[in-house]
């Protein structure tokens, strides 16, 4: 793994990981409304490796403090698909969003 990979920040990766994925627009649209209102305002500027579980947990708690608590796991899922597919790219080793 490289070491600098981890820099990467999460809003970078987010942008790429959106690119790559075959899904209807309708979908789409979805999920850009939620990364720009809810995921990239937390995780954006985060270089990915120093996303940690313990600031997962503080972040999804936060959000169930406005959201329904559909709309809070949508956001959760959604921070871990991205985290997942970065470690399928081998930019960090685990995903600090996952058996949480």
């Amino acid at each position: 793994m490289n070491p600098h990979a981890g820099r990467t920040r999460f809003g970078d990766f987010a942008q790429q990981w959106l690119a790559t994925r075959a899904v209807e627009a309708r979908t789409t649209e979805r999920t850009v409304s939620m990364l720009r209102t809810h995921v990239l305002p937390k995780w954006g500027d985060w270089p990915l490796g120093k996303v940690d579980f313990m600031s997962v947990q503080e972040w999804v708690t936060g959000l169930g403090r406005d959201l329904a608590p559909a709309t809070v796991a949508k956001c959760y899922q959604l921070l871990s698909m991205i985290l997942k597919t970065a470690v399928q790219a081998r930019l960090i080793a685990t995903n600090s969003a996952e058996g949480g």
